[in-house]
């Protein structure tokens, strides 16, 4: 079978398409950007520093490096699209993000038959991807997912989002850890620049692999969809009568799932009556979620533990913002964006006293011991019972300006200042 995928995939050539805007003046181009619809195609080429993205890794838009890959992506192309000394190419294997770029005028490379099989999309990365770069006379490689390709001579700014494979390889799938183990360390002594999502994953990999040059290592934050940051979204009703506590995220090991529903039925055991329901939204196609599902649908206890699965934005946001608390047990993160998320809605939040989650959510959430079953539960309870010290010391109007400095705007920015670097050491 693998043969077969390699041989399917070496007909997988890439093409490009290039559309010009025409923009005849600089007021034209003003004008264009200002409508973030620049194209800069019609620019003298040899003026312009060629930024080729990799977002191949793009096939679910509702699992966490997927997610940050498309706002990534999305929000690299607005910022350079008023620059005149960058032009940019995207690389894409999902037909949405290929369709969201294009409508944006995003030159783009588009190969759909990758997506999804992370065979096809290693293959790629490694053997065909350095060609196309010459073919596109690339200057610099931004490869956000982990890995770039090992033999190419352009600068690459290389995004790491966690060294989960290294730090808890038992909580990783085996197909992930060959990839990333395999290809991880080479990838991270060629690129020119690292980013991490957090200090904390930036600190674990200048541990685990202490030849790095700590100056080529920067810890840029993530950023949150722009519809939970939207006042419109104040006013919109609760989604049922009954309170809830609430979980985002793929259902898979390393994020606690399995802490959260032991806490939550001894909650239940504690008071039978009246507990409110726990809502878990997200995924359950990763490696491990099968377990999970099975747990929910045969628990018999107190209290209604319901699994929406996938939500669009306007359900999320509303979920977010009636939820009695949202709750995020991590046995690891690279960053915890839902916490973020859950603190832009006003909602207080509970989540595992790991380093990562403590750098994100800083003083404006409660916390409790990593892995403690029972630290979570009686925390659940005081929050029922008692009220929530954390109510106490910040208002949602806190949690809330809090977090809107989190965008995917200021990400961008602080990207391009660093794409700027590049070429200067």
């Amino acid at each position: 079978m693998i043969f077969s995928d390699c041989w399917h995939f070496l007909f997988l050539f890439p093409t490009v398409e290039v559309i010009d805007l025409n923009c005849n003046s600089w007021q034209a181009r003003e004008s264009a950007c200002d409508a973030g619809r620049i194209r800069k195609d019609d620019m003298n080429r040899e003026k312009l520093r060629h930024l080729v993205i990799d977002a191949t890794v793009v096939a679910n838009r509702h699992i966490g490096v997927h997610v940050a890959v498309w706002a990534q992506t999305r929000a690299l192309a607005e910022a350079l699209n008023c620059r005149d000394d960058w032009r940019l190419t995207v690389i894409v294997a999902d037909p949405e993000l290929n369709a969201e770029l294009e409508s944006m005028g995003v030159s783009t490379v588009f190969r759909p038959g990758i997506q999804g099989c992370p065979l096809r999309r290693i293959l790629f990365q490694q053997t065909m991807l350095p060609s196309l770069l010459k073919r596109l006379h690339a200057d610099v490689l931004f490869a956000p997912a982990y890995t770039a390709p090992r033999f190419i001579s352009i600068p690459i700014v290389l995004q790491v989002h966690d060294i989960i494979v290294f730090d808890t390889p038992e909580l990783c799938s085996w197909r992930n850890r060959l990839h990333l183990k395999t290809l991880l360390p080479a990838s991270l002594q060629s690129a020119q620049r690292i980013m991490t999502p957090s200090q904390n994953v930036r600190e674990r990999i200048l541990a685990r692999f202490p030849s790095l040059d700590a100056r080529k290592i920067m810890a840029l934050p993530l950023g949150i969809k722009a519809t939970l940051l939207s006042p419109s979204q104040e006013t919109i009703p609760p989604p049922s009568n009954t309170p809830y506590f609430l979980f985002v995220g793929a259902l898979e090991p390393k994020k606690g799932i399995d802490i959260l529903l032991d806490a939550y039925d001894r909650l239940a055991q504690r008071i039978p009556a009246g507990i409110p329901d726990l809502v878990l939204c997200g995924t359950a196609t990763c490696w491990g979620s099968r377990g999970i599902v099975r747990r929910i649908s045969s628990r018999r206890l107190p209290g209604n533990v319901i699994w929406r699965g996938v939500v669009d934005d306007a359900e999320l946001c509303r979920l977010y913002r009636h939820a009695v608390a949202y709750i995020q047990p991590s046995r690891i993160e690279g960053f915890g964006l839902p916490v973020l998320e859950a603190l832009a809605c006003g909602t207080p939040v509970i989540c595992s006293d790991h380093p990562v989650l403590r750098e994100v959510a800083d003083r404006y959430a409660l916390y409790f011991p990593q892995n403690s079953v029972d630290e979570l539960a009686a925390l659940l309870h005081q929050f029922l019972v008692k009220g929530s010290p954390v109510q106490h010391l910040v208002s949602p109007a806190e949690r809330i300006a809090y977090a809107q400095q989190f965008t995917w705007q200021r990400w961008a920015r602080e990207m391009v200042k660093l794409l700027d670097t590049i070429g200067l050491d």
